[in-house]
């Protein structure tokens, strides 16, 4: 995903030590900005990619390395599950079979195993607390709320399956909770099994997907893409990836649920959606997997543009512009006057910012105004410096 060289070896808990890297997020908005205004400095938006190795059995009571392993977990915002869908007698497992379904339950029951642990020891605490105060008290309402986590956890569910009020919301955003955290599964194929779209366990990870809360499926094949990345030059990478592309297929199977801890957001859907990706002709599927990243993170960016520098800037749908304001410097969002916003559409449809202006479409927005994917943001603030004594 960042071109990175990690170590893969061929046996257990070769991966101690998470590996970090920052992968561009791929945006046709970005260049045709930077095709427009030729910008001394080019920045995009980036995601960051934390490569933790997989849990085993037990990892919740400390087998393996779970317990760092876990930690490292917690660290990060939404999870990438990467399924092992591919026998391989050169490739060991170290559950001796493939099997998909056996993996990922292994892996959901240690994190669900883990909430519960840490959740229990917050609500005898908080019990404890509530016997020395009045009934109907803060602490009282807490450790009610904790029981109800509580109880949806030793149901074997994800917390970011559960239905959540905002008071609910407000504590679970600040447990960091593991099951909490969404999570996009990446089906890990053969190269023969993802070029001809078939496989023998894709039906029943679709199934065990669908009866635990949904979530966003994506068949890759990372031999696939590696043989990309080592081919010599892009006309091998696009003559390859012809032969290779076909009609994608897509299966919805609708569930509710809530946006995974972060946002109460009213009428949300988490929809299923097995998508055979269609390889894209210049950089494979990868680009594709890093959207998929940042829609499961609730991510959104703006741009700010000119001959200087045109940069795009991650946030979370529902900010408002002082906020993001905030992303750039802290004093944008502290002396926050306005913000002039044109929409990417309209600049593209246009093509100058003057004509955006004459059509009417060039806007100043207050505080509570909430800043849409794609807005163009020209930010106006004042700081008044520190009175001398």
């Amino acid at each position: 995903l960042c071109q990175m060289s990690v170590p893969a070896e061929n046996y257990p808990f070769c991966t101690i030590d998470p590996s970090v890297s920052r992968v561009s997020v791929p945006d046709e908005r970005f260049d045709w900005l930077c095709e427009l205004y030729k910008p001394a400095s080019k920045v995009p938006n980036n995601l960051q990619v934390t490569d933790i190795a997989g849990l085993v059995k037990g990892a919740a009571e400390g087998a393996g390395l779970g317990n760092a392993f876990l930690s490292h977990i917690q660290a990060v915002d939404c999870i990438f599950h990467i399924l092992r869908l591919f026998d391989d007698p050169e490739i060991s497992h170290v559950e001796d079979s493939v099997d998909p379904v056996r993996d990922i339950e292994i892996i959901s029951s240690e994190l669900i195993r883990k909430d519960i642990d840490w959740v229990e020891r917050k609500y005898e605490a908080t019990q404890k607390a509530a016997k020395s105060v009045k009934q109907g008290s803060p602490e009282h309402r807490e450790a009610d709320m904790l029981k109800k986590i509580l109880d949806h956890l030793q149901g074997g569910k994800n917390v970011r399956d559960g239905d959540w009020n905002a008071h609910e919301v407000e504590l679970l955003n600040t447990m960091q909770l593991l099951t909490a955290k969404s999570a996009v599964y990446l089906l890990n194929l053969s190269e023969h099994d993802f070029v001809r779209k078939k496989n023998k366990f894709l039906a029943k990870v679709k199934a065990w997907v669908d009866s635990h809360g949904g979530g966003v499926m994506i068949p890759i094949s990372c031999v696939f893409e590696k043989k990309l990345l080592d081919m010599p030059d892009q006309a091998s990478r696009s003559a390859y990836l012809k032969e290779c592309s076909s009609q994608s297929i897509t299966v919805f199977s609708e569930k509710r649920v809530v946006m995974p801890c972060l946002l109460p957001l009213e009428g949300d859907q988490r929809v299923t959606i097995l998508h055979w990706l269609i390889p894209d002709l210049k950089s494979g599927c990868l680009p594709k997997v890093i959207k998929a990243g940042l829609e499961a993170l609730n991510m959104q960016c703006f741009f700010t543009a000119g001959t200087d520098e045109v940069k795009a800037w991650g946030i979370q749908k529902g900010t408002r512009a002082p906020q993001a304001a905030g992303v750039i410097h802290s004093d944008f969002e502290r002396g926050f006057i306005m913000a002039e916003t044109m929409g990417f559409a309209d600049l593209k449809e246009l093509e100058t910012v003057a004509e955006v202006k004459s059509k009417g479409k060039y806007k100043m927005n207050g505080k509570d105004y909430v800043v849409q994917d794609g807005d163009i943001l020209l930010f106006k603030f004042n700081v008044s410096p520190p009175k001398k004594k």
